[in-house]
């Protein structure tokens, strides 16, 4: 069964230094090597983080729309990593953000947290929360078999 943890695990290790990759990547604006870590049905979901107009991405082209939407506003949004870590085939990723908007000017910094679920040494499905407390629950959660993303039964 697909994202099923366990099944064709990565090391801990590539899970972890995969996450950081992405991160670097998304700094460096290498889009495309990004989508390289993730499947062709990859979801991302941005449900969790509660703001207007953003919802549950699929696939290549669904994150591209949520990047493209997200750089238009935030054209130069860079991350630094605070904290990764690894069980099985989850990774579960602390950022801080830093942005300024594209059209006032005016920085801002916030902290999210990126819970992605790793197979065949590709994401298959990421959920961001702003709520850092909350994304350490669901990774629990995740980890333990408990619970799945709710995309990923979509």
């Amino acid at each position: 069964m697909k994202g099923v943890p366990g099944k064709a695990a990565i090391e801990l290790a590539d899970v972890a230094e995969r996450t950081r990759r992405c991160f670097e990547h998304w700094n460096a604006r290498r889009l495309d090597d990004i989508l390289g870590l993730m499947h062709q049905d990859v979801t991302w979901d941005m449900r969790p983080v509660g703001l207007p107009d953003m919802g549950l991405y699929r696939g290549h082209a669904g994150v591209r729309r949520f990047w493209a939407g997200w750089l238009e506003v935030f054209p130069d949004a860079a991350v630094e990593v605070e904290s990764i870590r690894a069980e099985g085939s989850w990774g579960l990723g602390g950022v801080l953000q830093k942005v300024q908007g594209g059209s006032s000017g005016a920085p801002v910094d916030f902290r999210y947290a990126g819970i992605g679920l790793w197979e065949d040494g590709r994401l298959l499905a990421v959920e961001n929360y702003t709520d850092l407390a909350q994304a350490r629950m669901r990774f629990g959660l995740y980890v333990t078999g408990k619970a799945r993303p709710d995309a990923l039964g979509e």
